[in-house]
């Protein structure tokens, strides 16, 4: 067929964990900074009680897809989707680095647990001590929200007695990330409850040639640059962006056909970020 149009719709919830409602336990938080201190203070292994949340709602889910595949000419097929989630009441583990970032909660002694003995850390004239503990828990955020086009361009050549040659582009655009109505696309969100990486712009593009029992595979990885907010190291510059990086892996691979009692069975290497590229 030259066009092809499709279209889903769903919605879906989940109920809180036993261990998200009754979890008790203790770990340790590295690079942590006080969010009323100047310099960077880059505490490690600082005790942090993880508590569950036995008031927790269930989350639930909407989204949606619409998306076509056009297949021009022989040989040839693209690929769009727009896609979009929503998600309400989802269930988060509070992020103990940005509780004790935060201005909004870092005098909060629920949160974070503060000791005058333990070293001096003057707000309004007043030592409040240094941060010796954080306590956190599940939450059920707001909302989140987030939507994106995937797109895909297929092409397959076959040159006789010379192999065939498959080629994939594959990209994914997010445009939209937010969380609790705080736009945060284009950001790794570490410090943020519930968020996860929210890269713009991500692709691949893949050759395969193959001939006979041998095949050569090329692929090219690209991934967009984004906002880094991840607290670094002690005595490491902040590095407030992380750039955009392209990565080229190669490998090859000769089948082997049926042997030893199995059905089909191969060998092959092949090598990964082959100009070394540095993240």
């Amino acid at each position: 067929d030259l066009l092809g149009v499709r279209a889903t719709w769903s919605t879906s919830f989940l109920a809180p964990s036993l261990y998200q409602r009754y979890r008790q336990n203790v770990v340790f938080s590295n690079a942590v900074n006080d969010g009323l201190t100047v310099a960077n203070d880059n505490l490690s292994r600082v005790p942090t009680q993880v508590q569950g949340n036995a008031l927790l709602e269930p989350q639930s889910s909407e989204n949606y897809n619409i998306g076509f595949t056009v297949r021009p000419w022989e040989g040839w097929s693209f690929d769009a989707d727009y896609w979009h989630f929503t998600f309400e009441d989802q269930i988060s583990l509070e992020n103990a680095v940005e509780l004790a970032a935060n201005l909004d909660t870092t005098l909060d002694p629920t949160k974070v647990v503060r000791n005058p003995a333990a070293g001096i850390v003057i707000y309004n004239g007043v030592n409040v001590g240094q941060i010796v503990g954080l306590n956190v828990s599940y939450v059920n955020n707001a909302s989140l929200e987030t939507a994106g086009f995937d797109l895909a361009l297929n092409n397959t050549t076959d040159f006789g007695s010379f192999g065939v040659l498959r080629s994939t582009i594959m990209a994914t655009y997010q445009n939209k990330y937010t969380i609790n109505g705080r736009d945060i696309t284009g950001s790794r969100n570490a410090r943020t409850a519930g968020g996860s990486f929210a890269i713009p712009w991500r692709a691949t593009m893949s050759n395969m040639w193959g001939l006979g029992d041998h095949s050569v595979q090329s692929l090219l990885r690209y991934t967009d640059g984004y906002d880094n907010d991840q607290t670094p190291n002690a005595g490491t510059p902040a590095k407030p962006n992380i750039e955009s990086f392209i990565a080229w892996d190669l490998s090859y691979n000769y089948s082997l056909g049926e042997r030893w009692g199995m059905k089909d069975s191969s060998v092959g290497i092949g090598v990964n970020n082959v100009m070394d590229e540095a993240a």
